[in-house]
């Protein structure tokens, strides 16, 4: 009975160990590379730099601050009467979108694909200022899929 039950505990173990042990045969992860696209024709217009977002969440809490900062108009007109004579920027009179972004990028930056942020593509920065640094950009500001040259 005893070496019954090692024999059973040893299998389970071993059961377990390789469902959880990843296969040594997986095929490597090909990167997706992309170009930064804001032409006329993906809603850039004048406006030829895309933005890149903190996380995913970064245009929803952009259009919150703004609605509140619209609601809270009054306010800020008697800040700004009250400050009259300082000519530095407050918190309040920067961008409200400026804490959530990581930066801009400008039309043809090459950025890899890393996954999905929530309705945007989550990417690493491949050329540019900001060459390096993660972030998310709306999937309409990139252009198809394009291959890494290998030189």
């Amino acid at each position: 009975m005893v070496v019954f039950g090692v024999v059973a505990w040893a299998s389970i173990d071993w059961a377990i160990e390789k469902a959880l042990t990843p296969s040594s045969r997986a095929e490597p992860i090909v990167p997706i590379f992309r170009l930064v696209n804001r032409g006329p024709e993906r809603g850039g217009g004048s406006k030829p730099n895309a933005i890149v977002w903190q996380t995913s969440t970064a245009l929803e809490d952009c259009a919150d601050v703004t609605a509140r900062r619209s609601r809270d108009e009054k306010k800020q007109i008697a800040d700004l009467l009250a400050a009259a004579g300082d000519s530095s920027l407050t918190r309040d009179e920067l961008p409200p979108c400026t804490p959530f972004q990581l930066g801009e990028v400008e039309e043809g930056t090459k950025v890899e694909v890393l996954g999905q942020c929530g309705r945007m593509a989550r990417v690493r920065i491949a050329s540019g200022d900001l060459q390096g640094r993660e972030g998310c950009i709306e999937t309409k500001d990139l252009s198809a899929k394009i291959k890494d040259r290998v030189e």
